[in-house]
């Protein structure tokens, strides 16, 4: 899809620029009179090597550039468990203010973490209590959250661990795939069981 987008843009480059010689030629030609000399063979092929060139150079320094990668919150997940980060809750229980970005951020860390909460279950609701603990218990050391909103941060857990499982299945499952072959490529952790 990308390759697709960035060819787009090549040609779209192309064609602005090949526009704007040759509006620039007529410009240049309006006052002066026609230049009726042909180009030699030669010439020609010099110029479709000379794009042909700029069009590599293009091509190579779109494929150097960098990506947005994940989100990781190395900042959030290395702090001391003295500091705390403050989150402020609506009436309605929900976080707001200047942290409620970052803790959003970090909430989708720990729900891609497949260590604390395995993309092996089928449903959020069927994740075990001690996993969910877990997982609240890395939240409340980094952010100063009562219990009393643990209920509002699991709903955003789990709905960050039903994107990231949606995610994981649209661009590596394949349906085709027998089950004993994908078991061999990943071994189901200790302590889970297979569910289907």
């Amino acid at each position: 899809m990308a390759n697709k987008r960035m060819r787009k843009l090549i040609q779209n480059s192309q064609r602005r620029s090949t526009r704007e010689e040759s509006s620039n030629r007529g410009v240049d030609h309006e006052n002066e009179s026609q230049d009726t000399t042909s180009h030699s063979p030669l010439e020609l092929q010099n110029e479709e090597v000379n794009e042909q060139d700029e069009n590599e150079i293009m091509s190579s320094s779109q494929a150097q550039k960098r990506k947005r990668g994940k989100t990781i919150m190395r900042d959030i997940h290395a702090l001391h468990p003295d500091h705390m980060l403050v989150v402020k809750f609506n009436e309605r229980g929900h976080p707001y203010g200047d942290l409620q970005s970052t803790l959003a951020n970090f909430i989708g860390t720990i729900a891609r973490n497949g260590v604390v909460l395995p993309l092996s279950f089928l449903d959020w609701r069927k994740m075990p209590t001690n996993r969910l603990n877990d997982a609240w218990k890395l939240v409340t050391a980094r952010f100063c959250i009562s219990n009393c909103h643990r209920r509002v941060i699991m709903q955003m857990m789990g709905a960050a661990w039903r994107r990231w499982r949606t995610e994981v299945k649209a661009t590596s499952y394949d349906s085709n795939t027998p089950l004993e072959e994908l078991v061999a490529i990943q071994p189901i952790p200790h302590g889970l069981t297979l569910q289907t």
